[in-house]
């Protein structure tokens, strides 16, 4: 059980920190980039200049399925629509590369070498305070009437 948490929490910190990089580096485009292949074309040298990756023409379909399917989720809305580095990545090309887990639940070979935390133990650990007088930790705020 601890085991499963400990991996569980490994699992969202890696998930948490690819999130962050994926947010700081989205690519915004409108409705209009998406009008015919020739602006859809255009839009992918766009984001791939402000992704810093190689367009490559055989992933040009798979960039345009995601623009799409990203217009039409997001257009009822009312968002901006943007494109994150995995634009012309398919879902599951995007796992094979963020997550850390396989598909069939397994962990990978990686994870099960990392220690085994047990956070009881650090708990236990910790000396607490016998009593604490939240008035002088600025916790506690006058009544109001």
């Amino acid at each position: 059980m601890k085991r499963n948490m400990t991996l569980a929490a490994v699992a969202l910190l890696v998930a948490a920190l690819a999130l962050v990089a994926m947010v700081q580096a989205i690519f915004y485009f409108t409705a209009e980039d998406l009008e015919s292949d020739e602006d859809l074309w255009e839009l992918y040298g766009r984001w791939a200049a402000h992704h810093e990756v190689v367009r490559e023409p055989g992933r040009f379909p798979t960039f345009k399925a995601n623009a799409h399917m990203l217009h039409s989720e997001q257009r009822d809305v009312g968002e901006l629509m943007a494109l994150n580095v995995f634009g012309d990545k398919s879902f599951d090309e995007v796992m094979a590369t963020t997550s850390c887990l396989k598909r069939t639940g397994e962990l990978l070979p990686e994870l099960e070498q990392l220690p085994v935390i047990d956070l009881d133990l650090v708990a236990a650990t910790r000396a607490l305070p016998s009593k604490v007088d939240w008035r002088y930790a600025n916790a506690v705020t006058d009544v109001k009437k």
